[in-house]
């Protein structure tokens, strides 16, 4: 009897975590240079979340399992100016984005 118990009450939990993870949303985008190359291994954060991803060869990053809302992605690399831009995340669907980088004017102190 208490393993009948145990089972059913595993059973649940995996039921119950599988429509969590698919009421989430994903972000994916690109990053280019102001020449049109990819930008790799760009910084990209969620801002006020903790939580970041560098851009792969081709300038790609993404973000999965999101709760559905609003984020905001701050985008820095060395020598470009930095760029905010902000992303609507919906349940079971993919946001995509794409962002040009600017050669900064500002000299390094």
């Amino acid at each position: 009897m208490k393993n009948l118990l145990l089972l059913v009450l595993g059973m649940i939990g995996a039921i119950s975590n599988g429509f969590a993870q698919k009421n989430t949303g994903t972000i994916k985008g690109t990053v280019t240079t102001s020449d049109g190359k990819p930008g790799e291994s760009v910084s990209v954060q969620l801002k006020d979340k903790r939580r970041g991803e560098i851009t792969n060869e081709k300038g790609v990053f993404e973000f999965n399992k999101l709760q559905p809302g609003s984020y905001t992605l701050s985008i820095t690399f060395t020598g470009y100016e930095a760029l905010e831009q902000q992303v609507e995340v919906a349940a079971n669907q993919t946001a995509t984005v794409s962002f040009q980088l600017k050669t900064s004017n500002k000299e390094l102190q």
